[in-house]
């Protein structure tokens, strides 16, 4: 403090502990005494060592799929102010929840996560786009984007319907394929099924131990 006089105090080296109210007091000589006391807040700042993290984010989504994505900043004292914008714009805030935790420096993690339902006015021209910035008064300020892509999910509903049906009796107008006839045996009666079920002419011939049955 060898540069400090009577109207500025000037400072070295600052820690976090010299936070804290600062006072100028100034006296008048006699006869009157009178004395005049100012107060001003100082607060020493310990910023994150590196940029916010930002994690949890898929490449590709389809709509009504969870959209989870956490952010998270090095420890710094204060703790720093996390902010999320979708897509240029805030987002909005019941979609959003912060935390803190104290490390084992004293200095404070900055946690925040953000949670919806991709839908299809989340994706303009068919891309997320998801920013998360730390802030820390006017002294600290960085930003990590990343972005998401919408994927159509395509039917299947033909192909299966198809398949279940393979092995059913087709009628005439069913022009698919079906699975080689196999001999069914049952309450022992043997049935042998026509090899071509496509010819409706050949009837069924069912058989026993003792004859032929029609």
């Amino acid at each position: 403090m060898a540069e400090s006089n009577g109207t500025q105090v000037h400072f070295m080296k600052t820690a976090i502990a010299m936070s804290g109210k600062y006072s100028c007091e100034v006296s008048a000589d006699s006869p009157s005494f009178r004395t005049s006391v100012v107060y001003a807040e100082m607060e020493v700042i310990d910023p994150p060592k590196g940029r916010p993290v930002l994690s949890g984010l898929k490449a590709k989504y389809s709509l009504g799929d969870i959209i989870h994505a956490n952010c998270s900043s090095p420890g710094s004292r204060p703790a720093v102010n996390l902010t999320w914008v979708l897509n240029g714009k805030s987002a909005p805030r019941k979609h959003v929840k912060h935390y803190r935790e104290v490390t084992t420096t004293d200095l404070i993690t900055s946690i925040s996560t953000i949670k919806l339902h991709a839908r299809e006015a989340h994706f303009p021209n068919g891309q997320l786009k998801l920013k998360c910035t730390a802030s820390l008064h006017n002294l600290y300020w960085q930003t990590t984007e990343k972005s998401a892509e919408l994927v159509r999910r395509t039917s299947t509903y033909g192909s299966s319907a198809t398949s279940r049906n393979t092995n059913r009796i087709p009628n005439n107008n069913d022009i698919y394929e079906t699975k080689p006839a196999t001999n069914i045996i049952t309450n022992d009666i043997l049935v042998i099924p026509p090899s071509d079920f496509r010819s409706s002419e050949q009837p069924y011939s069912v058989y026993d131990n003792n004859g032929i049955y029609e």
